[in-house]
């Protein structure tokens, strides 16, 4: 009826602003969201060649943004934007390891130049040294495949995991190794027990994290990650 159409046009008009409005909304909500990762992100201290190779990694697909926009018109308000922003943010703080390899520990050396233990010049430390204040095992940081497990010259007793998304971690100078390699591993797995394997001065853990086979510090990686997925939780 013609009478009708009026009400009709109102009732489409007050939709539309509506979904606008939340269109809007949810934009803005995204936009903190995507602040707030990148700043995390950021305090990681992982670089652009690391983040562009754990991108890299990533299972490609979703469709054309492009074509997404041009058929809806309220994706140009730039919701698709922040929202593509939000998954490729995600996709790097969810693939990395968010917990330490031990239970309770105190760190004795960080990542980064320091003067060598036995060497007394001044050297690249690739990774942490951890040394157990109660519990000795030494737990893989995140899910992975075990792909070395055996003595190593420098580093001892030795256990490397891979990772998804091109993210490896070494545990070094291990007393014993509990695992194989080819091995599937989760958190909760022992790969072995803190030891003084190899070149060291005493009864610790060397724990490194890398990315693309370049070194990144553990304790900033995983403090960084572990936030994130908690609040994703």
């Amino acid at each position: 009826d013609a009478e009708h159409m009026p009400l009709l046009a109102q009732a489409i008009r007050e939709r539309d602003l509506e979904l606008r409005r939340f269109v809007d909304s949810a934009k803005q909500n995204l936009t903190e969201e995507n602040v707030s990762l990148k700043s995390r992100l950021d305090s990681s201290g992982l670089t652009e060649k690391a983040i562009r190779v754990i991108q890299g990694a990533a299972a490609m697909g979703g469709g054309n943004p492009d074509e997404e926009e041009r058929s809806d018109p309220l994706l140009r308000t730039g919701l698709a934007d922040e929202s593509a922003k939000n998954r490729a943010l995600k996709e790097v703080l969810l693939a990395l390891p968010s917990t330490m390899p031990m239970r309770d520990f105190s760190t004795t050396s960080s990542f980064g130049i320091r003067k060598h233990p036995i060497f007394g010049s001044p050297r690249f430390h690739a990774g942490v040294d951890l040394i157990p204040r109660s519990d000795e095992s030494v737990y893989a940081a995140k899910s992975g495949k075990v792909i070395l497990a055996r003595v190593h010259h420098n580093y001892g007793n030795t256990v490397i995991v891979r990772h998804d998304r091109g993210i490896e971690t070494l545990y070094a100078h291990l007393a014993n190794i509990q695992v194989r390699e080819g091995q599937e591993v989760e958190p909760d797995t022992v790969l072995g027990k803190v030891g003084s394997t190899g070149s060291s001065t005493g009864v610790h853990l060397h724990f490194e994290v890398s990315v693309g086979g370049y070194p990144v510090d553990p304790q900033k990686v995983i403090e960084t990650a572990h936030y994130v997925q908690q609040t994703q939780n």
